[in-house]
């Protein structure tokens, strides 16, 4: 059965402690007059039937959005990992009707409109159980899409202490979407305050320069 939004869910990555960005929770940073998160519930809500935010702190700021927010229960070192088999499990828990679980990044506010369709006709084309992304210049591999029956796989890896995203999907039948010609700005991962700062002046060059 092909994946089509109808049956894929997303979960948006918050659980970090950013580290680089002094600390302060990057998600909820502002970005053109909206939280950086804002961006990327934007472009993610309409690919995916069903939206989820895994966060770890800042909780009721998160909750503002009116996207379900859930916490993951593996420590503050489990890292992305934990926040995908939370995606999975709140997915199966609500959504029966789900069978894959798509994934964003949140410090990353700019990414294609088709990303998951794409992601999903390679995982169908080659018969697989995740795709993940490269753009020209790095791996993407928070830009993703699991079959929810890899659930116990994730959790395997966790309780083994594997917290790499891109280790993991190397150790699994896994499609590599290319994708060469992007937006300028997209899949402009914000880490720092310098991040942050060339961000707000490609939205202005996004925006036509208004």
């Amino acid at each position: 059965m092909p994946l089509t939004k109808d049956n894929i869910s997303g979960v948006i990555l918050a659980g970090g402690r950013s580290s680089r960005m002094q600390f302060e929770n990057k998600a909820l940073l502002e970005l053109g007059g909206k939280s950086l998160i804002a961006h990327v519930i934007e472009g993610a809500k309409p690919q995916v039937a069903q939206l989820l935010i895994n966060a770890n702190r800042d909780l009721q700021r998160f909750n503002e959005l009116d996207i379900p927010v859930e916490p993951d229960k593996f420590g503050v070192d489990a890292g992305p990992l934990a926040g995908i088999v939370t995606g999975m499990q709140y997915s199966r828990k609500h959504f029966p009707e789900v069978k894959a679980l798509a994934c964003f990044p949140a410090d990353v506010p700019w990414f294609p409109s088709d990303m998951v369709a794409q992601l999903a006709a390679a995982m169908h084309a080659e018969s697989t159980q995740v795709a993940w992304l490269c753009t020209a210049e790095q791996w993407q591999p928070l830009f993703s899409l699991w079959s929810l029956s890899l659930e116990n796989d994730l959790l395997a890896a966790l309780g083994d202490g594997l917290y790499s995203p891109m280790a993991l999907i190397r150790s699994l039948p896994n499609s590599q979407l290319n994708i060469v010609d992007i937006a300028p700005g997209d899949f402009a991962n914000l880490n720092t305050p310098e991040d942050l700062a060339k961000a707000r002046t490609q939205l202005q060059a996004r925006n036509g320069g208004h």
